[in-house]
């Protein structure tokens, strides 16, 4: 049987207001075949911390619903990247996801940090998943979790040719049943 043909698979945590650092280290990680990650590579420059995970692109349910049970089945907790999937609430099929512990501004978020990849014709796109999380729905969608310290953040998808593997993370200072989650400039 022929190996899955391994490629890197970028995904990016922007710095949005109120953010001077994002932290994240590798803890797990599941691929579909249970195929071994080629590497994992975290970086954080330029106001970004940039993700490369080496592994193969093969979708499959079973990997999305390991992703769904590891957050509870609530779909809530889940957000995605793609701007013709802004409804869909959790993923059907995923190529693979991984899990770590994560910091913003040198504070540790509780629960860590889920981000999985998944597909929607021949476009890849991202999830990311918080086990405390919560998800807004609407015109644009928002995903909200708090830190150790109860400083909560909202996390955005940009606009243009980056919106497929680009979250944008921001300080909330807005209260949680505010319309305009996101408050940066």
């Amino acid at each position: 049987m022929p190996q899955a043909i391994e490629r890197d698979n970028q995904v990016v945590l922007r710095h949005g207001w109120g953010i001077s650092s994002i932290d994240f280290l590798f803890e797990s990680g599941h691929v579909t075949g249970k195929l071994p990650f080629g590497r994992i590579d975290v970086q954080e420059l330029d106001g970004q911390l940039k993700i490369d995970v080496q592994a193969p692109r093969k979708g499959s349910e079973d990997m999305a619903m390991l992703w769904r049970q590891a957050l509870g089945m609530a779909d809530y907790r889940m957000f995605v990247l793609h701007p013709f999937l802004s409804d869909t609430t959790h993923p059907d099929q995923l190529n693979f996801w991984i899990r770590g512990s994560l910091r913003i501004n040198g504070v540790e978020v509780p629960g860590g940090l889920f981000l999985g990849q998944g597909h929607y014709l021949t476009v890849n796109n991202w999830w990311m998943g918080q086990p405390e999380g919560v998800m807004k729905p609407g015109s644009r969608r928002e995903f909200r979790f708090a830190d150790a310290q109860n400083h909560m953040y909202c996390v955005c998808q940009p606009s243009g040719g980056e919106a497929n593997y680009t979250f944008v993370v921001e300080s909330c200072l807005k209260p949680p049943d505010a319309d305009d989650w996101c408050s940066g400039p």
